[in-house]
């Protein structure tokens, strides 16, 4: 919630992964390493495709020079900010 999630912002290959955890340390979450001392699982995908791989970048670099904490297009989009009555 801090951070807003991934920002899904990111188009096709690559960063988006990079882009969260710059966000977490600028917004001040300590890294923890985990060798050996947690599971892992990766899905098997098809490759996406790298055409906007140089606009990922950009995005990148920008979220690390201004030190940028919340994504601009995150899970906030999908949180009704009006909960229902019952």
């Amino acid at each position: 919630m801090k951070v807003n999630g991934y920002d899904e912002s990111f188009v096709g290959w690559g960063l988006e992964d990079n882009d969260i955890a710059i966000r977490l340390l600028n917004a001040g979450i300590k890294k923890r390493f985990l060798k050996f001392g947690g599971i892992c699982y990766h899905l098997n995908h098809f490759l996406a495709s790298r055409t906007g791989e140089e606009e990922n970048r950009n995005r990148l670099d920008r979220v690390i020079n201004d030190k940028i904490i919340k994504a601009e297009n995150g899970m906030n989009q999908y949180i009704d900010p009006k909960p229902q009555e019952s």
